[in-house]
């Protein structure tokens, strides 16, 4: 004897939709963590006018987080299009207060 009625929500499409969901809230956490990591230093920076940070580290982490704008853009992907501009601003402010300083000493 066999039932020709189905579970709802036990589709194929309906467990890869709640795993794409699962994906995506992991990504997104993860981004928003990460652009949130930045604040502290960028107000503290702006605050004292000073940025302890690496350069080599600063202009890495900004041309990484430009190219991922450019990318999430190009993929037209508006959430990261927006966390990745985010960490683009404040890796950039951040550096742009490096090198002035830098440029101040010299």
């Amino acid at each position: 004897m066999t039932s020709d009625h189905k579970v709802v929500g036990s589709s194929p499409t309906s467990r890869a939709n709640q795993l794409m969901d699962y994906k995506i809230f992991i990504g997104l956490t993860g981004m928003i963590i990460l652009v949130s990591s930045w604040v502290p230093q960028t107000i503290e920076t702006l605050r004292t006018k000073n940025c302890p940070l690496n350069l080599n580290f600063i202009i890495l982490y900004t041309l990484s987080s430009l190219l991922l704008t450019i990318y999430s853009i190009l993929i037209k992907d508006i959430v990261f299009t927006i966390l990745n501009l985010l960490a683009f601003l404040q890796s950039a402010i951040n550096l742009l207060v490096k090198i002035t300083n830098a440029y101040k000493k010299s």
